[in-house]
């Protein structure tokens, strides 16, 4: 599989119901005319997720330091990347995800959901 997962987030379960929903993905022809306009992007998701982290640490939720000690990342990199001077790597955004017990959906807005589910 192309992901990285954390092992210790995903049960069995989790993993079975993942990769049938990897199966069911419909494949499109390379070109763009061809495909559905996407609803979110990775990079959307990205922003979304340092938006949050930013929220968090503004609140006074959590530190710099103490988002650093939880997701096991730097606390200089946790700077630079709330302050948008570096950028989070997918496998490092999902490693935080996981570690912070966060999911793709608490990203996403129910404007997005609805517009999802509108779509299927």
């Amino acid at each position: 599989m192309a992901y990285l997962w954390c092992t210790e987030c995903i049960s069995n379960y989790q993993f079975g119901i993942i990769s049938e929903t990897l199966q069911r993905i419909q494949y499109y022809p390379i070109s763009r005319g061809n495909r559905p306009k996407a609803i979110m992007d990775f990079h959307q998701l990205q922003m979304r997720f340092v938006a949050f982290l930013r929220e968090r640490v503004r609140s006074g939720e959590l530190t710099e330091r103490g988002l650093a000690r939880i997701t096991r990342v730097s606390q200089p990199h946790i700077h630079n990347v709330l302050k948008e001077k570096r950028f989070l790597s997918m496998e490092m955004s999902d490693k935080m995800l996981c570690r912070l017990r966060m999911d793709v959906l608490d990203l996403m807005g129910t404007e997005d959901l609805a517009e999802w589910h509108r779509r299927r």
